[in-house]
């Protein structure tokens, strides 16, 4: 039974392992734009919207395209994109260097994930939560990270609708799920040529020198 919450309270109910969880399975293939000196596979056990406090197990992150894996690591950073609102304010710039220094990533898996679904109004009700979670600060969604991993239906990931706007997808994969992931790198993002078109149509990215 869902227990009764203020509409805005940032921790994550004392009864979500007795909830069920809005479970949904995704299918390869999954995108992710990393530093091209890094594993394309590498779990992050420090930084992320829903990784572990404790650093006990690292988190992946990804998006379902590859123009949502551009925008989830190179448009959010702080003051630089807000939302699909800030689009009118005129072209976001992205260095060259940038586009020198990090990678593109295809994420497939033996089989499709069970991963919590946070699409949905209906969804992030289901655990407790709203649709803060997926705007708030790191340090309050990484609080739902640890309840949600230890639920006893042993989720494989979460999934939510980035702050991208744009339709874009955003994966977070637990580590408990990477005997089933394989990442291949495919080289730096100048070099892809249909995700920059997309990325400059899309989100009006324009592209400088340094």
């Amino acid at each position: 039974m869902v227990s009764d919450r203020r509409p805005y309270d940032p921790t994550p109910p004392i009864d979500l392992a007795a909830r069920t969880l809005p479970l949904t399975t995704i299918e390869s293939p999954a995108w992710r734009v990393y530093p091209g000196t890094h594993d394309p596979s590498h779990f992050n056990k420090q930084d992320g919207r829903f990784n572990d406090p404790q650093q006990q197990y690292g988190v992946v992150y990804a998006a379902a395209t590859e123009v949502g894996a551009f925008a989830e690591r190179l448009l959010l950073a702080p003051g630089l994109f807000g939302g699909p609102t800030s689009l009118a304010a005129g072209g976001i710039p992205v260095s060259a260097t940038a586009l020198q220094t990090f990678s593109l990533a295809a994420i497939t898996f033996v089989r499709p994930l069970a991963c919590v679904d946070l699409r949905t109004p209906t969804g992030l009700v289901q655990i407790g939560a709203g649709p803060w979670l997926i705007t708030a600060p790191h340090s309050v969604s990484k609080q739902w990270s640890r309840p949600i991993f230890l639920h006893p239906s042993a989720p494989e990931g979460i999934v939510w609708s980035s702050r991208a706007g744009q339709g874009v997808v955003s994966l977070g994969l637990h580590e408990r799920a990477k005997p089933k992931i394989t990442a291949q790198g495919l080289g730096p993002l100048i070099g892809q040529r249909k995700l920059l078109a997309e990325a400059i149509r899309e989100f009006d990215v324009i592209i400088v020198p340094t």
